[in-house]
């Protein structure tokens, strides 16, 4: 597909839910748009009291011209996670698991599995690991588990049912003794989901659904985007160089399909939830999510949705002392900000709560390597 240009000498279309005029965080982020250093944008930023801005600027598809607009679907890749650790705790509140428990006392296929180590002449061995990795672990990435399957590096990460993934992960060794380092990994998360579905009775992506979506109103956040939905969905764009000389770094753009994911998008048949990194979903979905979070489990109608407990758990620092990197349960944290928390995706999406302050931000864009992507995230963050 060739490159297509960013039509610098239209003005940037913007569209928000309510009609209102560009708001303050919008316009923090209008540079990179102007500049036409990214396509489009969806940003948010609101509290868990219900205030919230919402606004798209730029284009959906350029190709046709069609304009972002404030429920524009994404797919939030890892920022997954955090919904998936939220809904293993929930599990844990009910008592049908523990954060503590070894993984291989639910997915018993893990027994067998081997820990990788270097062997004196570089070659690999392989030993039995002092112990399996915990649940806990698996939602902090410090059980030693690898990022993909080698079927997944192949072929498409939710191109597996979960019960034929689980097998294509305990095949491969562990990469670290669990507990012992940070390694960060999609297969944590797809054994935290297995748990769920082989101790509640109920498929994980419907536990997701009846336990987080629906209670929270997150009616744009999906596994398989619908027809309708797909209408929405933000074309993912690569930077391409041209015969100007352009170096990509700030356009054309080249639209491409995201080669982790398998189409049609919609397939029920070949597609699979994938716990790590599946869902679709609006910024007004994830500021929903991340609103609970800042409400200490409570949903928009004060209906509980979370133990207080539990939130607090995910937002305390798991990784084990002498570790550099700082990680909760399904949330990234910050160690010079230690009220904030958040998680981002492949394609560039963010989120952040920060529950001191009160304050959320989301910033939404379907990107393939655009840098714009980091430079929107780091001027609405500066607001």
């Amino acid at each position: 597909m060739p490159p297509v240009r960013f039509p610098l000498s239209v003005p940037v279309p913007f569209h928000t839910l309510d009609g209102s005029p560009l708001g303050p965080a919008a316009r923090r982020v209008s540079p990179v748009l102007e500049a036409g250093r990214l396509p489009g944008v969806v940003t948010a930023e609101g509290g868990p009291d219900g205030r919230a801005e919402i606004c798209a600027q730029g284009w959906r598809d350029l190709a046709s011209g069609s304009p972002l607009r404030a429920d524009s679907l994404f797919w939030i890749a890892s920022t997954t996670k955090p919904v998936t650790a939220a809904a293993f705790m929930m599990l844990v509140e009910e008592g049908l698991a523990s954060l503590d428990e070894p993984a291989w006392e639910v997915l018993p296929e893990f027994k067998e599995q081997r820990l990788a180590l270097a062997a004196p002449d570089g070659a690999e061995i392989l030993v039995a690991p002092p112990r399996g990795p915990t649940f806990r672990e698996c939602l902090s990435h410090t059980g030693g588990c690898v990022f993909l399957s080698r079927f997944q590096w192949k072929h498409r990460v939710d191109a597996l049912p979960l019960p034929e993934a689980l097998t294509t992960y305990a095949m491969q060794p562990l990469g670290a003794a669990p507990g012992a380092r940070y390694q960060y990994s999609n297969t944590g998360f797809q054994m935290a989901a297995a748990a769920i579905e082989r101790r509640s009775g109920m498929p994980y992506w419907r536990y997701m659904q009846e336990r987080l979506f629906n209670p929270l109103g997150m009616n744009d956040t999906a596994f398989w985007p619908t027809p309708e939905q797909l209408t929405r969905l933000a074309t993912a764009y690569a930077p391409a160089a041209d015969t100007d000389g352009e170096d990509g770094t700030g356009g054309p753009f080249r639209a491409r399909e995201i080669d982790q994911l398998t189409y049609p998008l919609e397939d029920r048949t070949r597609r699979h939830p994938e716990a790590g990194g599946g869902l679709f979903s609006t910024a007004a979905d994830v500021l929903a999510f991340f609103r609970m979070l800042a409400r200490g489990g409570l949903a928009p109608d004060g209906r509980r949705v979370m133990a207080e407990a539990s939130v607090r758990e995910m937002r305390r620092k798991q990784t084990p002392e002498g570790v550099p990197d700082h990680y909760g349960l399904g949330l990234a944290l910050s160690a010079e900000r230690p009220d904030e928390a958040g998680h981002g995706g492949a394609c560039g999406n963010q989120a952040e709560a920060d529950f001191a302050a009160g304050r959320i931000r989301i910033c939404m864009v379907q990107s393939l390597g655009l840098p714009g992507a980091a430079e929107a995230w780091s001027l609405l963050r500066g607001g």
